[in-house]
């Protein structure tokens, strides 16, 4: 009797140092994971001094009369989709752009959609892959000029972190178009109101529908660009914002679950996505992801106008409504 006694305890402590170690290893990888995004990144703050108005002292900001402190906490992660098909020779420019702001000490998530028709500094190469001169061109541009998917994703990296005065990206994600069918099957499709028509997918404005993976396809990247309506981009944008929205609500409902669903949920579109997200920094970031709020509130427009030159559509970012943005999102005011 004490010799099974001895066994049995013997089992429970080598069954409870076994799962004290997965866990030590699971963090470890969490913690890891956090080091290689702030490892992704050269720059650690903005350089918000070049804005009128705008006294910066390092991490330290005086506008408008206020003191704000740069907040640390923040991990960016810019999304990408790409208007380009696996078997397409040319690579493709940025026809959507995200940059998603995780604040890991106040447990949110804010999205700013950034209009691939807004005007900001562009690298531009010679034949010989070095950059010659920086233009001030569409911002969806950047990424045509990469000669790899990586390569494109990281110059867009680079022309968005620009254009928001040097705002640190911890990490990217592109997506092409065939991707967007796999997204939406993740989550079993979106159901949603449409906000406008669209034809090629068979819906109806005021609709209520369930996308299945072709109409998400055509949801959220169709627009009339063959229209002389300047800035048909921006109805596109507002179907996006709504699909995001819907679609974040469901990834995190399964994350919540179990966060170890990332890893499944990546592998399965692994083909027609790129990013420089490691696998640790997915599961650091699926541990933050279950415990935020996110809501279409959280969802956000970079404010600007539209002009047309030359049959192109030019959108002049609002710099004043930027600045404000950005001290709003990744700034804390000090008292």
């Amino acid at each position: 009797m004490k010799k099974r006694k001895v066994i049995a305890s013997i089992v429970a402590v080598c069954f409870s140092l076994a799962l004290l170690s997965t866990w030590v290893m699971i963090f470890g990888c969490m913690k890891r994971g956090e080091q290689e995004l702030h490892a992704n990144t050269s720059m650690e703050i903005p350089d918000m001094s070049s804005i009128p108005g705008c006294v910066q002292n390092g991490d330290q900001l005086m506008y408008r009369g206020n003191i704000y402190k740069y907040d640390p906490a923040n991990i960016n992660i810019l999304f990408m989709g790409i208007d380009a098909r696996g078997e397409d020779e040319s690579i493709g420019q940025a026809d959507m752009l995200a940059l998603v702001v995780i604040n890991t000490e106040k447990d949110t998530v804010k999205c700013i959609c950034i209009n691939r028709d807004s005007i900001g500094p562009v690298a531009i190469y010679d034949i010989s892959g070095k950059a010659a001169t920086t233009k001030n061109v569409q911002i969806a541009l950047a990424y045509s000029y990469g000669k790899s998917q990586s390569e494109g994703r990281g110059l867009e990296v680079d022309t968005v972190s620009k254009l928001l005065h040097g705002i640190p990206i911890h990490g990217s994600v592109s997506v092409d178009i065939d991707g967007i069918g796999g997204i939406n099957e993740l989550v079993g499709g979106i159901t949603l109101t449409a906000l406008e028509d669209v034809p090629k997918a068979g819906i109806v404005k005021g609709e209520e529908v369930t996308l299945n993976d072709e109409q998400a396809m055509y949801y959220v990247t169709e627009r009339d660009s063959a229209s002389t309506d300047i800035g048909t981009n921006e109805n596109r944008m507002s179907r996006q914002k709504q699909y995001i929205s819907a679609w974040c609500d469901a990834v995190q409902q399964q994350i919540k679950k179990n966060p170890f669903k990332i890893f499944k949920m990546y592998d399965s579109v692994q083909g027609y996505v790129d990013t420089d997200i490691s696998r640790n920094s997915m599961l650091y970031l699926a541990k933050v992801l279950k415990r935020v709020q996110f809501g279409e509130g959280d969802i956000y427009m970079v404010s600007g106008d539209y002009e047309r030159e030359n049959y192109y559509d030019k959108y002049l970012i609002d710099e004043d409504k930027l600045t404000e943005m950005m001290i709003e999102t990744f700034y804390r005011k000090t008292e």
